[in-house]
């Protein structure tokens, strides 16, 4: 996490993405169609230069309590106890975190000492030349007034009441503490603790102070162990208890999907296992094209003893040529039907393109290709074979068989380079993956026949159509997700599909994304049962004539704070297992 060129001394600053557990979007934008768990501002965090790394343990800091004094000028108390034992156990630092925080190399930075901290505070609030120039802090008007949110790192250290971060924004002034872990039954954890830690700020009156709760739990594996991640959310106001299930009346649902490529089930993973075998023959193409290989043909190639993808090609001329008629609609409600229909290529919508290319995707070389080409251009112009081809069928290959099979191409070995063979083959291949997720969504009636049509491969397109192919693979990832984990009904997948579909004609592909859905609150609650969060985030904010103060509890399993893991790690490197308790307070004057 690279700092800006500039310095105060031996302080630097920072400036990285907002991280999720201090944003507000959850709270004020959950209901909004635009819904997005990614950042959307940066804040601005000073650290201080290391001239060593950071030791992996340390024992804490004692610090005078009187310099603890809180933002607001009140003693803060805190009841916690951050030594609580959590059942004796520990995990190691290994499952990556469903929300990231700030966790700055101790090789580079390291932390501040609270006095330091507030006196680096003050000069930048109160408009120090030196100061603000030396850090290119951008002024925009006034003494008060910074493009993001100004954060000190203190070390944390229980002595400075676990005071991890402090800073302000405009007129509002920002304190971050951390402690825990804690047990999700730990007695010492209670609403009215949280509502008297509020109090503590300037101007709070207990009447105005209203509490709204976001939540976040995780589904994890269905029938098949995979790496993506299924999470429900929720927003609802007045809880009545910490760690209360989300009520059923009052509160809004969303889903959040993280898919990952070839991972919701066995079927998809032999589907990018072929979109894999695209970007080779992609690779392939591109080379073939710029190579001295592309001045020769077929008619100048050498044959030598057939390879297996060629014996191959001869199985395949050796079967009947014929559609795969089958009795009754192949409509169905089963996705794990239409799948395996794809996964067996047996259905009624394959002809002999299709076939040809799941001989093609094991090819390793032009060689192999060329090779296999001969074998079958040789028996279609023999009339010893005559395939059966879809009229629908769009791709190269079939207006190569054709004009085979009408005498209009009476010279195939002249008329094919090695770059043309390539992208016969990646043509082919583009189609069939087409057309196989076009008949998953259709089968299960997720989408008309035209709404899949923006994402029909284009010839010499080739890089641009695989990320539609792309695209459709990452629609089938979520829905296969939220179906396995979730059981939903076919009325809610096809309310996924469309909105996929529309993201997904305006926007690149990109497997960091996290998709939202909202979802009726009755349809997910029975799955709750048992599940525990792994984020929840309690907001109290009051209101008074001069003042806006707000404080949010954050309860979460992951670690947000880095440079405060010295605090926590053990000696053989794990983090005691439990909840980390993070309060961060803002005080705001009314302009």
């Amino acid at each position: 996490m690279p700092g800006i060129q500039c310095s105060y001394g031996d302080v630097t600053r920072v400036d990285v993405p907002i991280p999720f557990f201090l944003r507000e979007s959850a709270f004020l934008d959950f209901d909004n169609e635009n819904y997005s768990w990614e950042a959307d501002e940066d804040i601005t965090v000073l650290v201080k230069c290391s001239k060593r790394p950071a030791p992996k343990t340390s024992p804490r800091d004692d610090l005078d309590a009187s310099e603890a004094s809180n933002i607001g000028g009140c003693p803060l108390e805190c009841p916690f106890d951050p030594n609580e034992n959590f059942e004796g156990t520990n995990k190691p630092i290994g499952p990556p975190p469903v929300f990231h925080g700030l966790d700055f190399s101790m090789v580079q930075y390291e932390a501040m000492d609270l006095p330091t901290c507030r006196g680096l505070v003050k000069k930048i609030y109160e408009g120090d030349e030196i100061t603000v120039h030396s850090l290119c802090l951008d002024q925009v008007s006034g003494k008060l007034a910074y493009t993001t949110p100004i954060y000190v790192a203190c070390d944390g250290s229980p002595n400075a009441k676990d005071l991890v971060m402090i800073g302000f924004h405009d007129e509002k002034f920002l304190e971050l503490r951390m402690m825990g872990p804690y047990k999700r039954q730990s007695t010492q954890l209670n609403l009215d603790l949280f509502l008297a830690y509020h109090q503590h700020l300037p101007n709070v009156n207990p009447v105005s102070v209203t509490r709204q709760v976001h939540a976040v739990y995780e589904k994890l594996h269905g029938e098949h162990v995979s790496q993506g991640k299924v999470f429900m959310e929720f927003l609802w106001n007045d809880p009545k208890s910490l760690f209360e299930p989300p009520p059923t009346d009052s509160a809004s649902a969303k889903l959040a999907i993280q898919p990952r490529p070839g991972d919701a089930n066995p079927y998809l993973q032999k589907l990018w296992e072929e979109i894999a075998g695209l970007e080779k023959l992609l690779d392939m193409w591109d080379s073939t094209k710029a190579s001295e290989a592309d001045k020769t043909n077929l008619s100048c190639s050498i044959l030598g003893s057939e390879s297996e993808v060629a014996l191959e090609m001869h199985n395949l001329l050796s079967l009947q040529a014929g559609p795969a008629w089958r009795k009754g609609c192949e409509y169905s409600d089963s996705m794990d039907d239409a799948l395996q229909k794809v996964a067996t290529v047996d259905r009624h919508d394959v002809d002999f393109v299709d076939r040809v290319w799941n001989i093609l995707r094991n090819t390793a070389s032009w060689d192999d290709l060329i090779e296999c080409f001969h074998v079958m251009f040789k028996a279609v112009e023999g009339k010893m074979y005559r395939p059966y081809l879809l009229p629908s069928n769009q791709s190269l290959l079939s207006e190569l068989l054709k004009g085979v099979m009408t005498n209009q191409i009476t010279n195939y070995r002249a008329k094919l380079s090695p770059s043309l063979v390539v992208e016969v083959a990646l043509d082919c291949g583009l189609h069939k993956l087409y057309k196989d997720y076009a008949f998953i969504l259709g089968t299960c009636h997720l989408i008309e026949p035209r709404d899949a049509k923006a994402f029909l491969p284009q010839r010499r397109l080739y890089k641009e159509s695989l990320q539609c192919i792309k695209k459709l693979h990452c629609i089938m990832e979520v829905l296969c997700l939220s179906r396995e984990r979730l059981s939903l009904a076919m009325t809610e997948q096809e309310i996924q599909t469309r909105k996929l579909l529309e993201y997904f004609a305006k926007n690149p592909l990109n497997w960091d994304k996290t998709f939202h859905f909202d979802i009726p609150m009755n349809t997910i609650s029975p799955i709750l049962t048992g599940l525990h969060p792994v984020y929840w985030n309690l907001k109290l904010e009051s209101s008074t004539a001069l003042r806006v103060a707000r404080t949010n509890a954050v309860l979460a399993r992951d670690f947000f704070i880095g440079h405060a893991k010295k605090f926590y790690v053990t000696a053989d490197g794990t983090m005691p297992r439990g909840y980390y308790l993070y309060v961060h307070r803002v005080a705001q004057r009314k302009m």
